[in-house]
């Protein structure tokens, strides 16, 4: 069996990462070619889309590129830090199931926030809230989610504020706290700019906000993967 604290810090070296999130790669770019017939862009998420748009922007192809660049990312930090390549299956089924358990308290973090919205649309507070957003999501779509936007959101934005934060002289905790609550702003707001933005809805901005600290604060104390696994089983 896998030792507790053993376990905290295997699943925050690049090799198990790496190897987590190859098969959910796969699912998702053979997924979305594979159900999207002669367009396959529209199932691809915001994230990835706007990734894959400026590779083009540079003049490269993104079909190839974008899923390569993640993996090299941690094959490459991997070679750099000179770890073992030795990997424990355990480590794995860890991860998978420590998503699954915070991908369930982000459901329950969700119908609390949808009792609190449906009191106050009750008692006249809020008038109307629209919509929420669809229970069931193609699960192509979760896994493309899951990987591009934390890679967008967690793995690129979050540290780019955080140690532009700390390079003007801000100290770890306050850049650490403008970090995660700035990246899960954008991270929220995102969905409502561009070609595929959704009707603003209070509902689904701060639930994605909240979802935004979750899967940041995720990010920071379990790390990369994790947060993937988590986002995806969600």
């Amino acid at each position: 069996m896998v030792e507790g604290s053993n376990y905290w810090q295997q699943t925050r070296r690049p090799l198990p990462v790496l190897v987590f999130l190859i098969p959910l790669l796969a699912a998702y770019e053979v997924g979305v070619l594979w159900m999207g017939g002669h367009n396959p862009d529209a199932l691809r998420n915001g994230a990835d889309s706007w990734m894959r748009w400026t590779l083009e922007e540079v003049g490269l192809n993104p079909a190839y590129v974008m899923p390569l660049v993640i993996v090299f990312i941690f094959t490459f930090w991997q070679f750099k830090t000179r770890e073992s390549w030795h990997l424990d299956g355990e480590i794995l089924l860890g991860m998978l199931v420590e998503s699954m358990v915070l991908a369930v308290a982000l459901i329950v973090v969700g119908r609390i926030q949808d009792m609190a919205f449906q009191k106050l649309e009750t008692s006249g507070i809020i008038a109307s809230l629209g919509s929420a957003p669809a229970a069931v999501e193609d699960l192509v779509c979760y896994v493309g989610a899951g990987i591009y936007e934390e890679t967008l959101f967690r793995l690129l934005l979050l540290p780019a504020i955080y140690y532009a934060l700390t390079t003007i002289g801000l100290p770890s905790v306050v850049a650490t706290t403008v970090a995660v609550t700035g990246s899960a702003l954008a991270f929220s707001v995102a969905h409502y700019v561009g070609p595929m933005s959704e009707p603003f809805l209070w509902f689904t901005f701060i639930f994605r906000w909240l979802a935004g600290l979750f899967f940041s604060g995720v990010f920071v104390l379990r790390g990369f993967g994790v947060a993937v696994g988590a986002h995806a089983a969600y």
